[in-house]
């Protein structure tokens, strides 16, 4: 299945859109670059999924093209089964994954016996209705995530005037096909790990507990 995902917020134009999803999907050289030509390629192109996240962004583009792009999109994948078309970020795990994803950075503690240890992440994943954190079998966090006990992520929106913290347990995912998954979703990871190698290695976030807090409104606690 070829996989997508294209974060509205992200988009600085019509062209862009299009060169985002031309990329993403690998469409061929001859892709025409309008809304009809992007329906033929939905239609036609076999297993596809695409992940839109901050929809509410399409508003930015000329004129009605954002409803436009928007009603081709929901055609299609009603007219063609083997296109799926998901909004990741309008659940409560949505908003968690789209806050981390939009921060681009965050920090993960975890305990080492009676120590704390806080270090940079990059990767995150939503597979199976699950998020994901990445690692290497190597390294000193994953046998720290594999004991079991509570870790604390915390990112800062890039604005600097919102924050999110999360609490919860990881689980290791042992199946190749989370980690392949977690790696075409973060590519930049590819030039460290291959899902094969016997290193890269997978856990899925339980009991979570997500706080959203800001200078300008009261905090808010979800979980899932």
């Amino acid at each position: 299945m070829k996989q997508a995902t294209l974060d509205c917020y992200d988009l600085t134009g019509i062209d862009d859109l299009h060169d985002k999803l031309a990329e993403g999907f690998e469409f061929p050289e001859y892709y025409g670059g309008n809304l009809d030509a992007l329906y033929d390629m939905l239609t036609t192109g076999g297993d596809m999924e695409l992940r839109l996240m901050h929809r509410e962004a399409l508003q930015m583009l000329p004129g009605n093209y954002g409803q436009r792009f928007l009603e081709t999109l929901e055609d299609a994948a009603e007219d063609q089964p083997r296109f799926r078309l998901i909004y990741p970020d309008e659940d409560d795990m949505g908003r968690v994954y789209g806050f981390i994803k939009k921060c681009g950075v965050f920090f993960l503690a975890t305990v080492d016996g009676d120590q704390a240890r806080v270090r940079p992440f990059g990767a995150i994943d939503r597979y199976e209705d699950r998020l994901y954190l990445q690692t290497g079998r190597v390294k000193k966090v994953f046998r720290q995530l594999e004991a079991g006990n509570r870790l604390e992520l915390c990112c800062l929106s890039p604005d600097g005037t919102s924050w999110m913290r999360l609490s919860a347990v990881a689980r290791r995912d042992g199946r190749q096909e989370a980690r392949q998954h977690m790696l075409d979703a973060n590519p930049q990871l590819k030039a460290m790990y291959a899902a094969d190698d016997g290193n890269c290695e997978v856990f899925w976030l339980d009991e979570v507990e997500a706080t959203f807090s800001s200078f300008n409104a009261p905090p808010e606690t979800i979980t899932f």
